[in-house]
Formats: C-alpha cells, structure tokens, sequence
C-alpha cells in the first residue's frame, strides 16, 4: 500500500494538553500518512503552535463551526484515496495504518477497515457525567472515525458528515454507511486509545447528544424501510 494514498484529518479546538501526542502518534506510524491535516476551530490556546511546530503536518484554519464541519473541511483539503481521522486528545497505537492499509489492499470490495479501541479515563480526573465505567473493560469495535480507515469514494457515494447534526454526525455518517450496503472490515487489534474526561464534547451536553442519537437511529431505520418497499 503506498504511502502517498492516505490522509489524516484531525480536528482541534483548544486542545494543547494532548495535541502534542496525538500528532506524533499519527507521524510516527510504520506506515506513516502522506499527509496530516489540522483542522484548528479558533483555538485560543497553544493549540495552532503546537500543530505548526511539526514538519510534516498541514495546519488550516477551521472556515465554520463544530466538528461535523471540520471534518468535512479537512476531507475536501486532503488528496489521499485513504482517509482516517483522530480527535486531539486521543492517540494510534504503533502500526495502526500499516495494518489497517494492509487490509484494504487485500480486500478491494470493503468500503474500509476498523480496529478495535481501548476507553481510558485521564488519570486523576473524573468520568464524564453519565459514563458507564464498565466501558473501560475490555476493547471495542465499534464504528468511530478514530479507528476508522475509509476509502475517498465513500465520500461520493454517501456524502459527507451532516454539519446539521453537533455532537453525533459520526453516528448518523456510519448508519449510512450501513444502510448504503458498503462493507467495513474488522481488524483484531487495538489500535486507538480513547480518552475520557469531563470536556468530552459528546459528554458536554448529554440530552443534545441523546436527542441526536434518537435521530440518526430513526433516520437509518426510515432509510432500510424504504430500501425494502422499493
């Protein structure tokens, strides 16, 4: 899998405390991307400096709001036929493209791939408000852009995040994924850890988050019902 096939998009707004990592985890990989590119939402904080202090990383300024935005933002910047993302404040484990590169490349018919995440809290910080502790057992497979690799055309064939949605644009961007037909692959390994603490944005206003996550579901499900009456 050649290098020069995959971007990287990570959104960032105010987050110096572990942009830092979250950069070098990304650069550091066996297979490192062609390109990385943050997208910073105003940041107020050290955020832009950190970014622009590493060689390799492309650093934009956010030209609207929220992270659905961003994303796209950081999409439509990119060249790469492979697209991954990461949050700020969470980091890839070694061999996370590699593996995941390898797996596409193998398997053209899959839309792309997902690895297994591991949920942490910030060590001396409480959870989020509403956090189920038992999701810090064990790793998940769940459908995240973190752990995600995904080909460019699943962008032309489903569209891109909702910018509607302000918290669980991801959510509703996977169901269509789903309902679309397209195939993602599973890998065995972790390879994100997911931090937790109190300014999670999907814990910062549980009942939008809640509301939302009510609406994508229904949304799939109006979409599969009429998939079948056609």
């Amino acid at each position: 899998m050649s290098v020069h096939e995959i971007s990287v998009i990570l959104p960032v707004k105010n987050g110096e405390r572990f942009l830092g990592e979250a950069i070098e985890s990304i650069l550091e990989q066996s297979l490192p991307p062609a390109e990385l590119i943050v997208v910073d939402g105003n940041s107020t904080d050290r955020s832009p400096e950190i970014a622009g202090s590493y060689d390799g990383v492309t650093l934009i300024a956010q030209e609207g709001d929220g992270l659905s935005q961003a994303w796209n933002q950081g999409v439509r910047a990119s060249s790469g036929e492979l697209i991954g993302f990461l949050d700020g404040d969470d980091y890839w484990l070694p061999g996370n493209l590699e593996a995941q590169a390898r797996l596409l490349e193998e398997k053209p018919e899959l839309a792309g791939s997902l690895g297994r995440a591991k949920f942490v809290l910030v060590p001396g910080e409480p959870p989020p408000p509403g956090f189920r502790m038992n999701l810090l057992e064990g790793d998940h497979i769940g459908p995240m852009p973190g752990n995600a690799l995904v080909r460019r055309d699943v962008f032309e064939s489903i569209g891109y995040f909702d910018e509607d949605y302000r918290l669980a644009a991801d959510v509703d961007w996977f169901a269509r994924i789903k309902d679309a037909g397209l195939e993602l692959g599973a890998l065995p390994d972790v390879v994100l850890i997911k931090r937790f603490h109190a300014s999670n944005l999907s814990h910062s206003v549980p009942d939008t988050y809640h509301r939302e996550l009510v609406r994508a579901l229904r949304e799939s499900a109006a979409r599969q019902r009429s998939a079948e009456e056609s």
